[in-house]
Protein backbone atom coordinates (compact mmCIF):
# COMPACT_ATOMS: atom_id res chain seq x y z
CA UNK A 1 0.00 0.00 0.00
CA UNK A 2 1.17 3.43 -1.15
CA UNK A 3 2.08 6.26 1.48
CA UNK A 4 -0.76 8.28 2.37
CA UNK A 5 1.53 11.32 2.97
CA UNK A 6 3.76 10.37 -0.90
CA UNK A 7 0.30 10.38 -2.45
CA UNK A 8 -0.73 13.91 -0.52
CA UNK A 9 2.51 15.57 -1.68
CA UNK A 10 2.10 14.36 -5.16
CA UNK A 11 -1.52 15.90 -5.13
CA UNK A 12 0.06 18.94 -4.20
CA UNK A 13 2.94 19.34 -6.60
CA UNK A 14 0.14 18.92 -9.42
CA UNK A 15 -2.26 21.21 -8.03
CA UNK A 16 0.76 23.25 -7.73
CA UNK A 17 1.85 23.19 -11.40
CA UNK A 18 -1.97 23.47 -12.64
CA UNK A 19 -1.94 26.96 -10.73
CA UNK A 20 1.30 27.62 -12.49
CA UNK A 21 -0.10 26.97 -15.76
CA UNK A 22 -3.58 28.64 -15.17
CA UNK A 23 -1.99 31.99 -13.19
CA UNK A 24 0.31 32.32 -16.48
CA UNK A 25 -2.58 31.58 -18.90
CA UNK A 26 -4.16 35.36 -18.60
CA UNK A 27 -0.59 37.06 -19.12
CA UNK A 28 0.32 34.88 -21.99
CA UNK A 29 -2.53 36.01 -23.63
CA UNK A 30 -2.18 39.54 -22.32
CA UNK A 31 1.81 39.29 -23.67
CA UNK A 32 0.40 38.12 -27.40
CA UNK A 33 -2.12 41.53 -27.40
CA UNK A 34 0.37 43.22 -26.55
CA UNK A 35 2.39 42.10 -29.07
CA UNK A 36 0.02 42.88 -31.73
CA UNK A 37 -0.89 46.18 -30.35
CA UNK A 38 3.05 46.74 -30.84
CA UNK A 39 3.41 45.58 -34.39
CA UNK A 40 1.08 47.48 -35.44
CA UNK A 41 2.15 50.59 -33.97
CA UNK A 42 5.50 49.94 -35.23
CA UNK A 43 4.18 49.56 -38.75
CA UNK A 44 2.03 52.20 -38.84
CA UNK A 45 5.54 54.16 -38.10
CA UNK A 46 7.44 52.78 -40.73
CA UNK A 47 4.61 53.30 -42.64
CA UNK A 48 4.20 49.75 -43.49
CA UNK A 49 0.77 49.39 -44.76
CA UNK A 50 0.91 45.84 -45.21
CA UNK A 51 2.20 44.74 -42.22
CA UNK A 52 -0.29 47.00 -40.23
CA UNK A 53 -2.98 45.75 -42.39
CA UNK A 54 -1.91 42.37 -41.34
CA UNK A 55 -3.13 42.81 -37.67
CA UNK A 56 -6.88 43.96 -38.55
CA UNK A 57 -9.68 41.89 -39.14
CA UNK A 58 -11.00 42.44 -42.67
CA UNK A 59 -14.62 42.71 -42.07
CA UNK A 60 -17.30 45.71 -41.82
CA UNK A 61 -17.61 45.93 -38.01
CA UNK A 62 -13.82 47.35 -37.58
CA UNK A 63 -14.03 50.76 -36.16
CA UNK A 64 -11.56 53.70 -35.70
CA UNK A 65 -11.85 57.04 -33.84
CA UNK A 66 -9.61 59.82 -33.23
CA UNK A 67 -10.52 62.46 -30.57
CA UNK A 68 -8.04 65.48 -30.72
CA UNK A 69 -8.24 69.10 -29.54
CA UNK A 70 -8.29 70.03 -33.53
CA UNK A 71 -9.51 67.43 -35.40
CA UNK A 72 -12.02 64.10 -34.91
CA UNK A 73 -12.03 61.14 -37.02
CA UNK A 74 -14.07 58.57 -37.10
CA UNK A 75 -14.22 55.44 -40.27
CA UNK A 76 -16.48 52.68 -39.99
CA UNK A 77 -15.64 49.34 -41.66
CA UNK A 78 -12.28 47.66 -43.44
CA UNK A 79 -12.65 49.08 -46.62
CA UNK A 80 -13.06 52.76 -45.30
CA UNK A 81 -10.34 52.31 -42.89
CA UNK A 82 -8.12 50.43 -45.32
CA UNK A 83 -8.20 53.31 -48.11
CA UNK A 84 -7.96 56.45 -45.36
CA UNK A 85 -4.91 54.54 -43.65
CA UNK A 86 -2.72 53.77 -46.87
CA UNK A 87 -3.77 57.44 -48.00
CA UNK A 88 -2.85 58.61 -44.46
CA UNK A 89 0.45 56.62 -44.00
CA UNK A 90 1.57 57.73 -47.56
CA UNK A 91 0.92 61.44 -46.66
CA UNK A 92 3.40 61.36 -43.45
CA UNK A 93 6.35 59.82 -45.53
CA UNK A 94 7.87 63.37 -45.93
CA UNK A 95 7.73 63.78 -42.02
CA UNK A 96 8.13 60.37 -40.77
CA UNK A 97 10.78 60.15 -37.62
CA UNK A 98 13.34 57.00 -38.70
CA UNK A 99 12.87 56.07 -35.08
CA UNK A 100 9.57 57.09 -33.87
CA UNK A 101 9.22 57.01 -29.81
CA UNK A 102 6.21 55.36 -28.21
CA UNK A 103 5.67 54.56 -24.63
CA UNK A 104 3.00 53.20 -23.01
CA UNK A 105 1.34 52.37 -19.32
CA UNK A 106 -1.37 51.98 -17.20
CA UNK A 107 -2.35 49.52 -19.18
CA UNK A 108 -5.93 47.11 -18.04
CA UNK A 109 -7.06 44.38 -20.05
CA UNK A 110 -10.24 41.95 -20.26
CA UNK A 111 -10.07 38.43 -21.99
CA UNK A 112 -12.49 36.13 -22.87
CA UNK A 113 -11.62 33.21 -25.03
CA UNK A 114 -12.58 35.23 -27.98
CA UNK A 115 -12.41 38.92 -27.52
CA UNK A 116 -10.42 41.38 -25.82
CA UNK A 117 -10.11 44.79 -24.39
CA UNK A 118 -7.32 46.72 -23.54
CA UNK A 119 -6.69 50.39 -22.86
CA UNK A 120 -3.55 52.51 -21.87
CA UNK A 121 -1.69 55.99 -21.62
CA UNK A 122 0.29 56.02 -24.84
CA UNK A 123 3.00 58.73 -25.12
CA UNK A 124 4.46 59.52 -29.02
CA UNK A 125 6.14 61.15 -31.82
CA UNK A 126 3.93 59.61 -34.50
CA UNK A 127 2.22 62.23 -35.75
CA UNK A 128 4.10 66.02 -36.25
CA UNK A 129 4.14 66.96 -32.24
CA UNK A 130 4.79 64.62 -29.06
CA UNK A 131 1.24 63.56 -27.61
CA UNK A 132 -0.48 62.12 -24.60
CA UNK A 133 -2.91 59.88 -25.31
CA UNK A 134 -5.37 58.00 -23.78
CA UNK A 135 -6.37 54.36 -26.17
CA UNK A 136 -8.51 51.61 -26.21
CA UNK A 137 -8.37 48.65 -28.44
CA UNK A 138 -10.83 45.90 -28.69
CA UNK A 139 -9.33 42.52 -30.39
CA UNK A 140 -10.92 39.43 -31.50
CA UNK A 141 -9.02 36.02 -31.88
CA UNK A 142 -9.22 34.69 -35.44
CA UNK A 143 -7.94 30.85 -35.31
CA UNK A 144 -5.83 31.20 -32.70
CA UNK A 145 -4.39 35.21 -33.59
CA UNK A 146 -5.63 38.21 -32.45
CA UNK A 147 -6.40 40.79 -34.55
CA UNK A 148 -7.87 44.31 -34.16
CA UNK A 149 -11.37 45.18 -34.67
CA UNK A 150 -11.28 48.59 -32.80
CA UNK A 151 -9.38 51.59 -31.86
CA UNK A 152 -10.05 54.62 -30.16
CA UNK A 153 -7.49 57.34 -29.15
CA UNK A 154 -7.81 60.13 -27.27
CA UNK A 155 -5.39 62.97 -27.29
CA UNK A 156 -5.18 64.26 -23.81
CA UNK A 157 -1.99 66.51 -24.08
CA UNK A 158 -4.13 69.68 -24.57
CA UNK A 159 -6.72 69.20 -21.80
Amino acid sequence: MKNPSTIASVVIIIIGFSNVAIAQAPQNEEQKIRQVIDRATHAFGQGDFEEWSSHWMHTDGVLFTYAGSEEFNHFKGWEELGKTMQETMSSLAETRKTDPMVERNNFHYEITNEMAWVYFNQHDNLGETTLDKFETRVLKKVDGTWKIMHVSVIEVSPY
